[in-house]
């Protein structure tokens, strides 16, 4: 209530008010009130987006400790082979995400996420296809996050020339597709027209150099007995808009390897900690310091035969990455765009392709070399400051 307003008698203001100057302006509070009321009524109501932001920055080469247990361990642990101290810093780099189809932000928090250049708003529906929940999306992540961390293993093994053994297996076979009834799940896929395959992107790769009205030829183990099965493709239409011979199988790869390791990380998912994963693994079974005492931070996926994968949220990886103290950031050569403006200009950030490119690069910064002979994702004039 402002000052001119206040009774001069002390009587109630009501007393007052009976003029049509006290009538309006009591009208005008009773509006403004409302106004008010409607406004966070409105900051309150759901929105359709969700946001991400930078989430928790976790050393692969450190200690943490989970939930419900009192003692840290090592985030990464190697058993069956001699295991090397690892230093320097090895950042893994996650994503928060805030907001669910039943759990909507509200409009005031999405306005405040869209002035803030560390977060971006999504449509849920661009998250979320419809009936799909947040449990289906965390069932997915914690399965990608699994198969992360063996695929990781497989391409840090390769890389250091230790063998290992891979087994492909048919998951699922599409109702109606070419392959129906001629491959079953659980068939061990050996070969594909004669190549030996070790993923299942070898077999897509091999399934789509099929010539027109040719037959691909899979050597398999069914039930423990090897035979041949001949599937005739179908042309399908790819999302880069051309067609391709398909047959219409999924499948997985499982690893025997000759090193046991396991990973010490609760409540993240995903597949985008693979490259970190297999350059801990690496720095872990060689002697000498793959870091130094560099403050390194990296993300992107990984594959058995070392290819670097495009991962989504990179640029609020990259602040999550300058606040945790990184003068360096390892990312997917495919993401060296979507950075933007305004990214903390005291570190630098390297696009590799392959684990090969990542090891290059942190050898040249480990070792002081000519840093300036990197590739490099060039980050905007208009920096922030990290923190």
């Amino acid at each position: 209530m402002s000052a001119s307003e206040q009774p001069q008698s002390g009587r109630p203001a009501a007393g007052r008010s009976r003029r049509p100057g006290a009538r309006r302006r009591a009208a005008g509070w009773v509006a403004l009130v409302l106004g008010f009321a409607a406004t966070a009524g409105l900051a309150a109501a759901p929105a359709p987006f969700v946001i991400e932001q930078p989430g928790p920055v976790l050393n692969v080469l450190g200690d943490v400790t989970l939930q419900g247990q009192q003692q840290p361990q090592p985030l990464i642990s190697i058993a069956d082979a001699p295991e090397h101290e690892a230093s320097g810093q090895l950042d893994m780099l996650t994503v928060t995400r805030v907001g669910d189809p039943d759990n909507l932000p509200g409009w005031l928090t999405v306005i405040m996420a869209w002035f803030d250049p560390t977060k971006v708003l999504l449509p849920v529906g661009d998250v979320f296809p419809p009936g799909y929940t947040a449990q289906d999306q965390a069932t997915q992540d914690a399965a990608q996050m699994s198969s992360s961390q063996d695929v990781a293993v497989a391409a840090a093994l390769g890389q250091l020339g230790i063998p290992y053994q891979t087994t492909i297996t048919v998951q699922t076979v599409g109702t109606g597709a070419p392959a129906a009834g001629l491959l079953q799940p659980g068939d061990v896929i050996q070969s594909v027209d004669g190549s030996a395959v070790s993923s299942m992107d070898q077999v897509a790769q091999l399934v789509r150099g099929t010539p027109s009205g040719q037959d691909v030829v899979f050597g398999i183990l069914r039930n423990g007995q090897p035979q041949t099965v001949s599937v005739t493709p179908q042309l399908a239409l790819a999302s880069d808009g051309k067609e391709y011979p398909y047959v219409g199988i999924s499948g997985s790869a499982q690893y025997a390897f000759p090193v046991s390791v396991s990973y010490a990380v609760q409540n993240i998912g995903g597949p985008s900690a693979g490259m970190v994963f297999s350059i801990g693994i690496i720095d872990k079974l060689t002697d000498g310091k793959l870091l130094g005492d560099l403050p390194v931070a990296g993300t992107g996926t990984i594959d058995a035969s070392g290819n670097v994968g495009a991962i989504g949220g990179v640029r609020q990886k990259a602040f999550g990455a300058a606040a945790a103290g990184a003068e360096a950031m390892l990312i997917p050569r495919a993401n060296c765009t979507e950075l933007g403006d305004g990214l903390p200009s005291q570190m630098a950030v390297y696009p590799v392709s392959t684990l090969q490119d990542a090891l290059h690069v942190l050898s040249v910064l480990r070792d002081g070399g000519d840093a300036s002979q990197l590739p490099s994702c060039p980050l905007s004039q208009h920096a922030a400051a990290a923190g």
